[in-house]
């Protein structure tokens, strides 16, 4: 008798396991299709219109808080063009875009890439942190393509001398310059600019786009008193090792 007390009690325990397995799963299944369907009706309200700043108040309106807390952080991976410096706060209740046209192709192959599940990380991540933390990585890296379109563009480059048709604080805040202090200082201006000194417009659009990659992301986050300090030791080093060496 015990040993079929025994079995009954595998037997139960496997079939609770897989049943158990098996629950979970279509639970996961049925969470994610709920959010494919919310995603879905973001992005059907966005394609009514021809331009993503008219879908505002449509989105505001038929999008919950919660809904929108779900799948904004999707979205945005996806490319959808929240606008996130048009306000020095976030608020998830009132979203704003930019005002770029909105192509149906693109909406179309966003819903599909959702509809596949590729999306599915995304979901729930926090919004706040998200959009804050791509709100201030956007602005350093606007302060510094700020700098090459109002001033490096109209500069010249002589006898090794950058010279800037007028004081940048003229254009840019204290707080931009301060942010993008590092990156002024290590600029390739000799790449940059021609045998006379005019800046080369491919050079300079290249620039730009390195910018917008993130190659000079550390440059842009890089105190400038720490770099400072850095470049003061490096040169104490080299005047220390240039002197040991001529002792030799």
């Amino acid at each position: 008798m015990d040993i079929y007390n025994l079995i009954f009690s595998l037997v139960s325990a496997v079939i609770g396991t897989f049943l158990g397995a098996y629950l979970l799963h279509l639970f996961q299944i049925n969470k994610y299709r709920n959010l494919h369907k919310i995603a879905i009706k973001a992005l059907d309200i966005l394609e009514k219109y021809d331009s993503f700043s008219k879908a505002e108040n449509e989105f505001n309106n038929k999008m919950s808080v919660a809904e929108k807390r779900a799948v904004l952080v999707a979205l945005q991976k996806l490319g959808v063009p929240f606008d996130l410096l048009s306000s020095p706060t976030f608020s998830i209740r009132k979203i704003s875009f930019l005002k770029q046209d909105v192509l149906k192709d693109e909406l179309e192959q966003m819903k599909e890439q959702i509809n596949k599940g590729n999306c599915d990380t995304l979901f729930h991540q926090d919004v706040e942190s998200s959009f804050l933390s791509n709100i201030k990585l956007t602005a350093v890296r606007n302060s510094a393509k700020k700098y090459v379109d109002l001033v490096l563009r109209k500069s010249k480059f002589i006898n090794g001398q950058l010279i800037e048709p007028f004081p940048p604080i003229q254009v840019l805040t204290f707080g931009e310059l301060t942010t993008n202090a590092v990156f002024r200082a290590r600029i390739d201006y000799a790449g940059s600019f021609d045998k006379v000194g005019e800046p080369i417009e491919e050079k300079l659009n290249t620039l730009v786009r390195d910018i917008d990659f993130g190659y000079y992301d550390t440059l842009l986050f890089w105190d400038f008193e720490s770099y400072l300090n850095l470049k003061s030791q490096n040169n104490m080093t080299s005047i220390m090792l240039n002197s040991m060496g001529k002792n030799q």
